[in-house]
């Protein structure tokens, strides 16, 4: 469209009329008034023709940020916006906003799940894609679909995970634990949501230790917050942490069996309870390390002279004390309740039993460590 610029000579001058005799005052060939706003760039003709690939990059930079036809900014350009009122050429950039938000609308159900694990790892990214679902104007049915399908997906990604990272043609069982394990994790995650401990999908996340720090400030420093976060960050339970000998009450790390490294003193309640713990002895181990074991397991070593003159365990009752078997046996019936608690908030009778029903079990299936059976 192009912009009457002859004034008006006779009746009632219009803003329009008096807008085209203010553009015949222009200079140097300036013929046009427009409407621009501040800090917007009038780049003259002549700067262009001379630099045609300078043209080419603005409005390829134009067309990307949402502008059909970036000719629709040069004056004078049918494609021009006239403005309603003074019929002079407006350069505004509303189409700008509404290509952001479209794109924003497409972009968001992608983006947001991830957000949200970052934020919850385990849950965070379901609750993110059911949110957006809903803020675009979809029903809760609708937004329970999309967590529904978020859920699915992560757990398909996990799976598909847990086959790759399989030894050579496990693919099969890698898939189907990695599936498992994907299924159960968001469960996982909201049991914790509110728990007070590492395990809080929330103290896994960017705002917790591992990242700003914000949440769970207690946990600064800690094995647990040293971790640190990556862009997809996996959700760990209390038996994923102390599977990893990292104490969910402390986030601190410990060696199997309270074995503290280096031959330094027990690790005590940042670790393991204190040496005096009903129904637990401090150890020293052949190399030096000390140890905190059940006492009815010292008592059924030293039966079979596993200590040396020393005081010390001999090298072979060291072994049983350090071995997979053992350490497995005492994080499956002992777990996360031997660590950070005090006294008798256990059940220790209960503890004697499932003692007794474990030496049974090991005796069971490691005939290689009978000798310390009994």
């Amino acid at each position: 469209m192009m912009v009457s610029s002859t004034p008006k000579f006779s009746g009632e001058p219009t803003a329009e009329s008096l807008a085209n005799g203010l553009a015949t005052l222009g200079r140097y060939g300036d013929n046009y008034m427009v409407h621009a706003a501040e800090g917007e760039t009038m780049v003259p003709k002549e700067i262009l023709e001379a630099n045609p690939g300078l043209k080419a990059d603005l409005f390829q930079q134009m067309t990307m940020m949402g502008i059909k036809d970036p000719n629709r900014y040069v004056v004078g350009n049918s494609l021009n916006s006239i403005n309603p009122i003074t019929g002079q050429p407006e350069f505004f950039f509303k189409k700008i906003w509404k290509a952001i938000k479209k794109i924003g609308k497409k972009v968001a159900p992608i983006v947001a799940p991830i957000v949200g694990n970052l934020l919850l790892p385990g849950i965070g990214g379901i609750l993110a894609s059911m949110a957006v679902t809903k803020l675009q104007g979809g029903s809760w049915g609708d937004a329970l679909k999309s967590g529904l399908m978020s859920y699915g997906a992560s757990a398909l990604g996990s799976g598909i995970m847990g086959g790759i990272n399989a030894p050579t043609g496990g693919f099969g069982s890698g898939f189907a634990k990695g599936l498992s394990s994907g299924l159960a994790v968001p469960w996982e995650a909201g049991a914790n949501l509110f728990s007070q401990t590492a395990a809080n999908p929330l103290a896994q996340g960017i705002l917790g230790p591992k990242g700003a720090g914000l949440a769970f400030s207690s946990l600064k420093g800690t094995d647990f917050a040293n971790q640190g976060i990556g862009l997809l960050p996996q959700y760990q339970s209390s038996e994923a942490l102390s599977a990893m000998n990292i104490d969910p009450m402390t986030g601190v790390q410990h060696s199997p069996t309270g074995v503290a490294p280096g031959g330094a003193a027990p690790l005590t309640r940042s670790g393991l309870q204190q040496a005096s713990t009903p129904g637990f002895e401090r150890v020293q181990l052949d190399s030096g390390q000390f140890a905190l074991i059940p006492s009815s397991d010292v008592a059924r070593i030293k039966a079979a002279n596993g200590f040396g003159a020393s005081g010390r365990l001999t090298a072979d009752a060291s072994g049983f004390v350090s071995s997979p078997q053992y350490q497995q046996r005492l994080r499956r019936h002992q777990g996360p309740k031997w660590f950070g608690t005090v006294g008798g908030s256990w059940n220790w009778r209960r503890k004697r039993r499932l003692n007794q029903a474990s030496w049974k079990r090991l005796r069971s299936n490691s005939a290689h460590l009978s000798h310390w059976l009994g």
